[in-house]
């Protein structure tokens, strides 16, 4: 499911004179860190603060080709593929823990420091984890699994 969310940004974005597709790998090589990162945040179960190591399913920028000059945007990719609970009252991975997470990762703009970015960020998901998000930070899939193409 992420490479067929990536490669459908990434085909579009061929076909378009007016941006281009950065590679997750090329982010992560310019701040030569992880796509692993620990987050401090209140777990939703629990109401304990807790630090647990988020890692994004995938990372990718956009870079959008304006009058005014280049601007960016990055997505971190989550593809929930129904396997985790929506919530949990113990110690491991729910919808609920991961959008809690996010909130901070994203939402705290932590992802500024860990990537080494000043662009905006969003986390790009499907419905199950969307469904738990409480902010604008997540874009949502469409059904079928592929997104809309991202404007800036």
């Amino acid at each position: 499911m992420v490479a067929k969310i990536t490669a459908g940004i990434e085909l579009e974005t061929r076909r378009r004179d007016n941006v281009n597709f950065i590679q997750g790998w090329r982010v992560l090589e310019r701040a030569q860190t992880k796509l692993r990162c620990p987050v401090t945040f209140k777990d939703p179960g629990t109401g304990k603060v807790l630090t647990r190591d988020l890692v994004p399913d995938q990372i990718f920028g956009i870079e959008y080709l304006t009058a005014e000059g280049p601007r960016y945007r990055f997505y971190l990719v989550e593809a929930e593929r129904g396997t985790n609970p929506k919530t949990s009252k113990q110690d491991r991975k729910s919808l609920q823990r991961m959008a809690a997470m996010y909130e901070t990762f994203v939402g705290a703009a932590k992802y500024k420091t860990h990537l080494k970015l000043s662009a905006p960020a969003k986390v790009l998901s499907n419905r199950p984890f969307a469904a738990f998000s409480k902010t604008n930070h997540v874009a949502v899939l469409r059904d079928d699994g592929v997104p809309d193409f991202p404007e800036l």
